[in-house]
């Protein structure tokens, strides 16, 4: 089955400004995707200039690079694949990025369209024998790096009975019962739950025929840290200017030590989608010059450019 949702945003696309237009979507919707298509609405007289980044629930983020026709941009195919056989269910974000200066543009709307296999129920399902005692929403959305949960129960509480805490994505734990059920707490078990995205409802499942009740249960995620990149000026390699420096920003190549230990095949294929007037580009020397930046060697890289442009 299909399943869509569509975002009026009509907000400007800042110019050369890599924090771009970003908005989130929240899918309740549960299932095992397929397949996923983008469209995109734009006003923006260069839309070359352009570059666009989809982050599903699974916290993995993509470049997507056309297909696009005027002011309608589609999105779909292999690219699309790293979220096939996730969870639908969570938060799917989107980025677009003007990388060059001078032309001005909006986002007008966006919409995400999700090919849901509608067999696939394998959290409802599974878990039909469970009833919702409790939920807290957490409002943090990095990925975890570890999460402890402490839950306390009634004196009365039959430990025969089933336990689970579900993520906002659907993830199901199992918490097995220690030797003291009025406090029980779980840090290792919780394990599975790394790097996924915590924004959202959390829940404590318990038994439909469980004996006693949940007192209270309190929910401790650690974030991963988010690591700033500063970037490096990339226009002191030869034959990098700003514009090309900014469709290099845009694949995640922000620094000369990234730019080093990237093949110029890879960064050849970068130029060729960029459009005709990137294609005459010759990126084979740019790992090797960035190596020297990287590495503080200026008088090395001022040696190398004066060769490079000898040769000419």
């Amino acid at each position: 089955m299909n399943y869509s949702k569509t975002r009026v945003l009509n907000k400007s696309i800042p110019d050369e400004n890599y924090n771009g237009v970003f908005d989130t979507v929240n899918i309740t919707k549960s299932g095992k995707i397929r397949s996923v298509k983008v469209n995109l609405d734009v006003k923006h007289s260069n839309t070359s200039d352009l570059a666009v980044e989809l982050t599903g629930p699974n916290g993995k983020t993509i470049t997507l690079d056309g297909p696009g026709k005027g002011m309608q941009m589609h999105y779909s195919g292999s690219k699309l694949d790293v979220y096939k056989g996730i969870s639908s269910k969570g938060d799917w974000s989107l980025k677009v990025l003007d990388v060059s200066k001078s032309d001005k543009g909006s986002l007008r709307q966006w919409e995400l369209i999700l090919d849901i296999d509608s067999k696939d129920h394998h959290e409802i399902n599974t878990h039909k024998d469970y009833k919702l005692v409790s939920s807290q929403t957490c409002h943090q959305g990095l990925p975890i790096g570890a999460a402890t949960l402490q839950v306390k129960l009634s004196d009365n509480f039959d430990t025969n009975s089933k336990l689970s805490l579900q993520s906002p994505k659907g993830t199901v734990v199992p918490l097995p019962f220690t030797h003291s059920r009025q406090l029980l707490k779980y840090s290792h078990h919780l394990d599975v739950l790394k790097g996924e995205n915590p924004k959202g409802e959390w829940k404590i499942l318990l038994d439909s025929k469980a004996k006693g009740r949940l007192v209270s249960w309190k929910l401790g995620i650690h974030t991963q840290k988010k690591v700033e990149v500063k970037p490096d000026d990339l226009t002191k390699v030869e034959g990098i200017g700003p514009k090309i420096q900014g469709i290099l920003y845009s694949k995640g190549i922000m620094t000369w030590e990234k730019l080093a230990n990237t093949d110029p095949a890879i960064i050849k294929g970068y130029m060729d989608e960029a459009g005709p007037r990137y294609r005459m580009h010759d990126p084979t020397s740019w790992p090797r010059q960035s190596r020297l930046a990287a590495n503080g060697e200026w008088a090395a890289l001022d040696k190398l450019q004066d060769e490079l442009d000898g040769g000419r």
